[in-house]
């Protein structure tokens, strides 16, 4: 059951830290939004596999999640 608990944990964690890091780039930059997109979402897919680290960094990196959350 801990294990478990822990995997579900993890998801969460990437799940948001993807949001958080995508809706950042798409919003803070408008203007090239639409052309990075692909690059965008390949960035976001990779930092976001590391977990809760990658949700602290998200955090306190990117302006504290002033661009809200954003998957598509």
């Amino acid at each position: 059951m801990l294990l478990f608990s822990l995997i579900v944990f993890y998801c969460v964690c990437c799940f948001l830290s993807y949001g958080l890091t995508f809706a950042y780039f798409q919003r803070k930059y408008p203007v090239i939004a639409k052309s990075g997109y692909r690059t965008d979402v390949v960035t976001c897919t990779g930092l976001s596999l590391f977990g809760p680290i990658s949700l602290l960094i998200t955090f306190f990196m990117y302006e504290r999640g002033i661009y809200g959350f954003k998957i598509k």
